[in-house]
């Protein structure tokens, strides 16, 4: 090759090189999953002879999907392209509340829907997930219904809900942080409910 060729293609792999380096790479995908960070209160009765039956668990279609969903306005979700569950809602939701509940209502036994009939349950724990998502701007967004059934007796009935919304920096690890706390929260609220429906 002419040392005028040479010079030329040497050129052509800088002018490249430099036009590779503009390039906008893509953000490497982060995972994130919820954790179970519910503490035992005070008071809280120990009965091991009762069982807690937990389910079934309702999570909208449009939150049990890869991405996590930031709410944009009333009407308009976003999901993100990096920020994703590691595990699908579906299932890691009712891990987490298995969790919570059973260090709120130890010794306890929490067995998830569909339970085996020979499994006695003594109360019955329903679940409807509204909200589990980012809030645009910052903040993370919890709500769900749920109620607590006694099984077998009176049918003693306690219903409720369990709104948290908690203002966070703009980035994924604090929303799913306090998502995190509002599944605590909704623990908590429920193991009271399951308190008081169990008492003697």
């Amino acid at each position: 090759m002419s040392i005028p060729r040479a010079c030329a293609a040497a050129a052509l792999a800088l002018v490249v090189g430099g036009c590779a380096l503009l390039i906008d790479r893509p953000t490497p995908a982060r995972y994130y999953l919820l954790t179970p960070v519910a503490e035992r209160p005070p008071g809280m009765r120990t009965r091991p002879d009762l069982i807690v039956g937990l389910g079934p668990i309702r999570i909208p279609a449009y939150l049990d999907r890869p991405s996590l969903m930031t709410r944009v306005d009333q009407n308009r979700v976003q999901p993100s392209n990096v920020d994703l569950w590691a595990a699908p809602l579906s299932q890691s939701v009712p891990a987490v509340l298995v969790e919570n509940l059973t260090t709120l209502l130890a010794p306890r036994q929490v067995v998830t829907y569909p339970w085996y009939r020979t499994a006695k349950v003594s109360c019955h724990v329903r679940v409807d997930v509204r909200r589990l998502e980012r809030r645009a701007g910052g903040g993370a967004s919890f709500a769900a219904r749920w109620s607590v059934e006694e099984v077998g007796k009176d049918g003693t009935l306690r219903r409720g809900s369990t709104e948290v919304d908690d203002v966070t920096p703009d980035d994924a690890d604090a929303v799913v942080a306090a998502l995190s706390v509002g599944l605590a929260q909704l623990s908590e609220d429920v193991a009271r409910a399951v308190d008081e429906v169990t008492s003697p």
